[in-house]
């Protein structure tokens, strides 16, 4: 099984020091963790609003090219229900599934395919594809690791969060109207995403957990959120799992 502390670190790591470099690292880890041979992890505010963010090789990149191109496939599928869409085998697909798409694929060499929604809260923000070359599911053991990348890569969405397609919106995770001088800045301040990123990684939470750490501090000690995160980036502040 992989080893999840490390994981973290490393995407962590990739996102204090480069917020676009942290798009690579998550595709990077899944590959390297999994059973499979590539990862695209693509920022969705729409159908149409979409960036490709990172692709590990030419088959995943044509194959997210396909998808949206022909507006059908595991990748929209997972995006628009919110839920995991995996096809361990291509060959046995239904035809009348993707009519398009399942032709276009037999000519590449995949023989499973994955789609996993990237969230922050009950919001979609973004997915993560993935394709083995030969048929074959995802083993329990490693969906583990699948949940722990998908955290991972809505940290490194929320790091991006100025470069997602138009339209696109993430509630922070709290829900209601955000309010008071301590949640000013979410929006655009970089050193909450890396605050964020760190939290994850230091207290082994998902995404959505972590920035509710960050801004119930901030809430509890009367601080604006931009200023905790950076006590955080600065190593002055470590926050522990307990609330305030």
């Amino acid at each position: 099984m992989a080893d999840l502390r490390a994981l973290r670190a490393a995407v962590a790591v990739a996102m204090i020091a480069d917020s676009d470099e942290a798009a690579a690292a998550v595709c990077r880890v899944c590959t390297a963790a999994l059973p499979v041979q590539g990862a695209a992890f693509t920022a969705m505010a729409s159908d149409q609003a979409r960036e490709l963010l990172y692709a590990s090789d030419l088959v995943i990149e044509q194959v997210q090219s396909l998808q949206f191109s022909l507006g059908e496939g595991p990748a929209l599928d997972a995006f628009r229900t919110g839920r995991p869409t995996c096809i361990p085998d291509l060959a046995v697909v239904e035809v009348a599934r993707w009519p398009i798409l399942t032709r276009a694929l037999a000519e590449l060499p995949i023989g499973g395919l994955f789609a996993f929604p990237v969230g922050v809260g009950a919001i979609t923000i973004g997915v993560l594809d993935v394709y083995r070359s030969a048929p074959g599911w995802i083993s329990r053991e490693d969906l583990a690791t699948v949940l722990t990348v998908l955290d991972l890569a809505a940290a490194a969405l929320l790091a991006l969060r100025t470069r997602l397609p138009s339209g696109a919106q993430v509630d922070g995770g709290g829900g209601g109207s955000p309010g008071g001088a301590w949640l000013d800045g979410v929006g655009s301040d970089r050193r909450v995403h890396q605050a964020t990123g760190m939290l994850i990684a230091q207290l082994g939470i998902g995404a959505e957990a972590a920035f509710a750490r960050l801004r119930g501090h901030a809430f509890a000690t009367d601080q604006r959120i931009g200023a905790v995160a950076e006590e955080i980036v600065a190593r002055r502040l470590r926050l522990d799992l307990q609330p305030d």
